[in-house]
């Protein structure tokens, strides 16, 4: 499973929203992937511009194993692009397709819920 977006909590900064995040995703056993900024706005204080910086894009997933991020400075937004990269392959060997089934990335998902097992 993976949760991501634009969840306008600095996980730079300390404050009470960024602890109850970690706490939620550490009660679903959750880790979040994206290591760097992802916000990025010029802003002048005093005359002079100064860069101000967040990490406040985030992906969480609760297998770390199966999901690659990428972070995409494409410079037409003040975000960074998040590309997600779900291996299917590994879905595919976690389980068990019925033979009459072609196999799909979205059967594979489909499959794995049916059977029961849970799609890390």
């Amino acid at each position: 499973m993976v949760l991501g977006g634009d969840f306008n909590i600095n996980l730079n900064k300390n404050s009470s929203e960024k602890l109850r995040m970690e706490k939620f995703a550490e009660e679903l056993c959750y880790s979040q992937l994206v290591r760097e900024n992802t916000w990025t706005r010029i802003v002048r204080i005093n005359d002079t511009q100064k860069f101000r910086e967040s990490r406040i894009d985030l992906v969480y997933t609760n297998d770390s194993t199966k999901v690659d991020v990428q972070i995409v400075d494409y410079r037409t937004s003040d975000h960074k692009l998040i590309v997600v990269n779900i291996k299917a392959e590994d879905l595919a060997k976690d389980k068990k397709r019925p033979k009459d089934e072609p196999e799909t990335r979205e059967s594979t998902m489909v499959s794995c819920i049916r059977h029961g097992k849970e799609a890390e």
